[in-house]
């Protein structure tokens, strides 16, 4: 059970580093100040599913992740617009008892920032960059403010750079990963 709670303990040092450096990181090289990530219960967005911690590995009913951009070298923010909380990853950002529309909740959020650009995971060349169904695209686009409706594009770099970026701490212990699995296949 001990090399259970190391690899979780791992999995999470590792998510955190990965969210605080190459989220920021993709979002800048593209100009986007807002990324929106939606993700079912049964249903998991690739990348929705790479940014949950060990604890939580799954999303619960509909979860909605935020990543906004405030800038001038500022951390970039993280929330969650979900029924359920994420750990320390993502901080709480919606209270159904104050506002039941989740929905109305993340249009709250988005005009709170008012970002001027809103990239969301749509994707005509990737399914990995893809996760935005047409039914998610369309309650969100409802909710919205016809400015910030015309603020959202569909973006399938961020999607790809968070899936194929490694950070150096996850690249130092690659090699044993590698070897392990070697290992792990010869016999």
């Amino acid at each position: 059970m001990k090399w259970r709670r190391d690899g979780e303990r791992l999995v999470n040092i590792w998510l955190e580093e990965r969210l605080d450096t190459i989220a920021r990181m993709s979002m800048r090289e593209q100009g986007v100040d807002m990324w929106v990530l939606v993700a079912r219960e049964n249903f998991e967005e690739p990348v929705v599913a790479s940014m949950l911690d060990a604890e939580s590995f799954s999303a619960r009913r509909r979860t909605i992740l935020v990543f906004f951009d405030p800038g001038e070298g500022r951390p970039v923010e993280r929330l969650t617009v979900s029924r359920y909380g994420l750990g320390d990853m993502f901080k709480a950002a919606w209270i159904p008892e104050t506002q039941p529309d989740q929905w109305r909740r993340l249009a709250e959020i988005i005009a709170e920032r008012n970002p001027r650009k809103i990239a969301i995971n749509s994707s005509k060349l990737t399914a990995y960059a893809d996760g935005m169904t047409l039914s998610a695209h369309d309650e969100m686009m409802a909710a919205l403010s016809a400015s910030l409706k015309s603020r959202v594009v569909r973006d399938e770099v961020l999607a790809v750079r968070w899936l194929e970026t490694r950070t150096p701490s996850e690249m130092a212990l690659y090699p044993k990963i590698v070897s392990r699995a070697h290992a792990i296949t010869g016999e």
